[in-house]
């Protein structure tokens, strides 16, 4: 009897032994599946929080520098009909030195020549400089068209991106053929001294 009750006892002893070996497995694979949650969750945020920092697209140029080239360029093709500082001083400066050319050489100069200098050629430096722009206006604004490319607009390709280049090649060709009709003279011809009667009265 008294194996028989030592028998019982270990065997009782042995299966709740297994139990709590299988309870503390159970625990630690709790645990370790826990554990790789908590991780592909810190993954999927991570992930999250890094993707609105690439703003560049696949296979172009990001909207910021899009956008702000498109701006740039509609800029310098308004700037192209409109004038440009820079223009101004340029004229100035060569009608200047065309007076100061003029009067040391008036005696060496026709009334033609002299208004070539003062009147003539800062009218043309104006026009060289107006289709300066527009020419830089034109090329810049066809970069842009390139680059975001013919792909539907997109948070990475905005519409008015696309738009505002358009604008800026049209600014820049309107610009450029003004700058190409005062360069020739084509909405006037250079002031002329009308000839003089030699004759003499009585």
């Amino acid at each position: 009897m008294d194996n028989d009750t030592d028998d019982t006892s270990t065997n009782e002893t042995v299966a709740l032994k297994d139990r709590e070996a299988d309870d503390e497995l159970a625990q630690d694979e709790g645990a370790v599946a826990e554990e790789d949650a908590e991780q592909a969750g810190d993954a999927d945020e991570s992930a999250a929080w890094e993707a609105p920092h690439d703003e560049s697209p696949r296979g172009g140029i990001s909207p910021v520098l899009s956008g702000a080239g498109a701006v740039v360029a509609a800029g310098l093709g308004l700037a192209s009909i409109t004038g440009t500082w820079l223009g101004t001083v340029l004229s100035d400066r060569s009608e200047l030195v065309g007076q100061i050319y003029t009067q040391a050489n008036s005696s060496k100069m026709t009334s033609a020549n002299q208004i070539s200098e003062v009147y003539g050629k800062p009218w043309h430096t104006l026009a060289g400089v107006n289709g300066l722009f527009a020419v830089v206006a034109v090329v810049l604004a066809g970069v842009m068209l390139v680059l975001t490319g013919t792909q539907p607009a997109t948070a990475e390709r905005p519409v008015w991106v696309r738009a505002l280049s358009w604008g800026a090649v049209v600014l820049g060709a309107i610009g450029l053929l003004i700058a190409i009709a005062m360069y020739f003279d084509v909405f006037a011809g250079l002031p002329a001294v009308p000839a003089t009667s030699g004759g003499a009265t009585g």
